[in-house]
């Protein structure tokens, strides 16, 4: 599956940007004198472009310049516009390689070695995306046997605008070898690991990340739900602060570490964020529309509307509770689940690798293993158990709830135990009390003595839910859920 560039500058956009020329000074898309020749840094040594699509290939010259690309047998010729941009097309390739480009514009020439095409992901959110190999569990260990060439990396670096700008703030591409993987997303490195052993072809990582951004940071205007002159006062609030906290703010990060990637053709997306969004109920039931938009909005600017999209929903973090209670991380997890309603979207369930006293959980083997599977399913069609048990509907009878799963896989198990824990009742009252609960089957049997009368279920609703143990028999975990809506 292939995804091609294309996006709508609506009216929304439009005042927004016009709105935004008192906080930059600039409008985006007047005319720019440029006075050198330059390649996209996306086109460098040991890309990855995306197979099977048309891939354009951009930069900058004094305009009225002419720019010669050659690849393989193809020459195509290009000029720099008035805004001293120009731009070319590779033709769809197969995957495979190692290719040439080479383009040139008056006496300069660049010969890019070393491009393959193959899969290109995005891999974007906070620090747990951010987060490097050489900070994952066995990090020494994983290191020192990385070997596969035909994963590749590219760290769009830390940046920002006010408003969207067209060229990168720097980055290169880097193959898998001790000497590079170290400072790879540890997340996206492992699910490119992961996904190789099934998917025999080149994937290359786009890694852009930013540890404690907000979601807002990561929407373009259109997508915010909110009016322009309120994303134009917040942003004036901000560089008149000082520029604190630019990973909070609306639209910042998207306008110069998305949109100058939006010509750049990909497979699909790993997002790996909502920790920032999570501090209080109103923030985290938020999250379930925003997340949405962002989904939408970022397929309709690369120009595919079922581009995969790939979730993980957040690990388990702080200490345990002792009685059933309310959770802004279980109503986070909820929001984010919530957008499993879109097509090809998939989410790894994290809740049992999370660690109590750290934010950020070493263990990003089995997180990029679960979207690796995924991944498999949603973007290469395999037919295999891809998730953990997720619940469908529930039935009253009497004083037990009977509750039902879809992806139960090969059946329902309690790891660890011989029933399964993590559930709680609550009866007219409201007053949630653990419960007990069996595996019937297909469906788990939930009760308690002291709730004659149930009306509500819930399943690993806290922070850190370690009393949960319901997986399918594949091993994955059930996601969290309430009945209690």
């Amino acid at each position: 599956m292939t995804f091609r560039p294309g996006k709508t500058l609506h009216f929304m956009k439009a005042l927004f940007l016009t709105c935004m020329i008192a906080v930059s000074g600039t409008a985006y898309g007047q005319s720019a004198s440029v006075d050198s020749f330059t390649v996209s840094r996306l086109f460098s040594e040991g890309a990855v472009l995306q197979r099977n699509a048309v891939v354009p290939v951009w930069g900058t010259a004094p305009s009225g310049t002419s720019v010669t690309i050659t690849f393989d047998s193809m020459v195509q010729e290009a000029e720099a516009g008035p805004d001293g941009t120009w731009r070319g097309t590779l033709e769809p390739r197969d995957a495979g390689g190692p290719h040439t480009l080479t383009i040139s514009a008056g006496d300069r020439t660049l010969d890019i070695q070393d491009v393959w095409f193959g899969d290109v992901w995005i891999a974007s959110g906070q620090s747990n995306m951010e987060w490097t190999v050489a900070n994952s569990a066995d990090a020494e260990n994983e290191i020192r046997s990385a070997n596969d060439p035909h994963i590749r990396h590219f760290k769009v670096p830390r940046s920002w605008a006010y408003a969207p700008e067209p060229t990168l703030a720097g980055g290169e591409w880097h193959s898998t070898d001790s000497s590079h993987v170290g400072q790879f997303s540890a997340v996206g490195y492992y699910f490119a690991r992961s996904l190789r052993t099934s998917v025999d072809i080149p994937v290359g990582i786009l890694n852009i990340s930013w540890g404690g951004s907000r979601i807002e940071a990561w929407l373009e205007p259109d997508a915010l739900m909110m009016p322009p002159e309120e994303i134009a006062r917040r942003l004036n609030e901000h560089k008149e602060s000082g520029e604190e906290r630019t990973n909070h703010q609306p639209t910042l990060l998207y306008n110069k570490m998305i949109h100058p990637l939006l010509s750049f053709p990909i497979t699909g997306f790993l997002w790996y964020q909502g920790e920032s969004n999570a501090g209080n109920p109103e923030d985290a039931g938020r999250y379930a529309m925003q997340f949405q938009s962002l989904i939408s909005s970022w397929r309709n600017a690369w120009g595919n509307d079922a581009a995969p999209f790939l979730f993980v929903s957040l690990a388990g973090f702080r200490a345990a509770p002792l009685e059933p209670g309310d959770s802004n991380w279980a109503l986070m997890r909820e929001s984010q689940s919530a957008a499993l309603t879109l097509p090809h979207v998939g989410q790894a369930i994290t809740i049992d690798i999370g660690e109590a006293d750290d934010i950020h959980p070493r263990n990003k083997q089995d997180v990029g293993l679960r979207l690796s599977l995924a991944a498999r399913h949603l973007a290469y069609a395999e037919d295999l158990v891809y998730s953990g048990p997720i619940h469908r509907d529930h039935v009253v009878e009497g004083d037990r709830v009977i509750l039902s799963f879809d992806h139960t896989g090969s059946g329902l198990v309690a790891r660890g135990s011989s029933q399964p824990g993590g559930f709680s009742i609550a009866g007219p009252d409201g007053r949630f009390v653990w419960a007990d609960a069996r595996i019937d089957g297909e469906t788990v049997v939930v009760s308690s003595d002291s709730v004659e009368t149930p009306v509500a279920v819930r399943y690993a609703w806290a922070d850190n839910p370690d009393r949960a143990n319901l997986y399918n028999e594949e091993g994955l975990p059930a996601a969290p859920f309430r009945t209690d809506r």
